[in-house]
């Protein structure tokens, strides 16, 4: 019988741990944002990514839970590296009262605009079935 080992992942929880693992975090941030050309906001205004480099913490008055919690949500960021991560490490951040910033990452335009014809063109396939649907039960077996 095989034992399961279970993996366990240390993070640094001290106030300099994380901050240098934020710091690092934020730089890969803004290269993701550069290279995909997310949208990212800053207090609900739109700019470039290389502002979110002011965006600073200051963990000194955190406890030690909010400490492990932010440690964590750097740690999701780092392995996972997607824009929901993202959100939610800069939304813990305003949460804990770490940063009076509030940051958003959002898609790309092109992605956006995707989208928005991506939802037309359901609404326009919900409608044609529809319309199907009606012709056929109109015809029923007129034609055999």
């Amino acid at each position: 019988m095989e034992t399961n080992i279970i993996k366990t992942v240390k993070t640094d929880s001290s106030v300099t741990g994380i901050t240098e693992n934020y710091l690092n975090a934020v730089h890969s941030i803004i290269a993701k944002i550069k290279a995909k050309n997310y949208v990212i906001k800053i207090n609900n205004q739109e700019v470039q990514a290389d502002a979110l480099a002011d965006v600073t913490i200051d963990v000194s008055n955190l406890t030690h839970s909010g400490r492990k919690n932010m440690a964590k949500r750097i740690w999701a960021y780092n392995k996972r590296g997607n824009i929901r991560s993202m959100n939610f490490l800069f939304h813990v951040l305003g949460k804990l009262g770490v940063t009076p910033y509030k940051v958003k990452v959002d898609v790309s335009l092109k992605e956006q605009e995707i989208i928005k014809t991506r939802e037309a063109y359901k609404k326009l396939k919900v409608e044609a079935e529809t319309a199907r649907v009606l012709y056929a039960t109109t015809k029923g077996s007129f034609y055999k």
